[in-house]
């Protein structure tokens, strides 16, 4: 079951990406909205969700394995990593709403 794993791996990509790029704008590195960088992780955790499904299925029909486990087991992962996709995205969020509304009572 290695391709399993690297099906794991791939779905933890839209998350690590969350969390990297969306350091990335909190410190103002990167000119781009938080908005847009999470509809772009969710839309690439459905895309990434079908085709590690897809490589678990082609998996399971090569070494003859009959029951729909694996496929479950993946399924429950990707739906744990997207709520937790939102929850980052939702924290990131409101440290940009504090870090602007004490830029804001500074400068008054």
């Amino acid at each position: 079951m290695n391709l399993f794993f690297i099906a794991i791996l791939l779905t933890l990509l839209p998350l690590t990406s969350q969390i990297l790029f969306g350091w990335q704008i909190l410190n103002n590195r990167i000119r781009f909205k938080l908005y847009n960088l999470t509809f772009l992780n969710v839309i690439f955790q459905f895309i990434l969700w079908y085709l590690s499904t897809n490589l678990v299925v082609f998996d399971t029909k090569e070494d003859d394995v009959n029951c729909g486990m694996p496929q479950t087991v993946l399924i429950f992962v990707v739906f744990i990593e997207l709520i937790l996709l939102f929850l980052v995205a939702f924290i990131q969020q409101v440290v940009i709403y504090y870090t602007n509304k004490r830029q804001e009572k500074n400068e008054t």
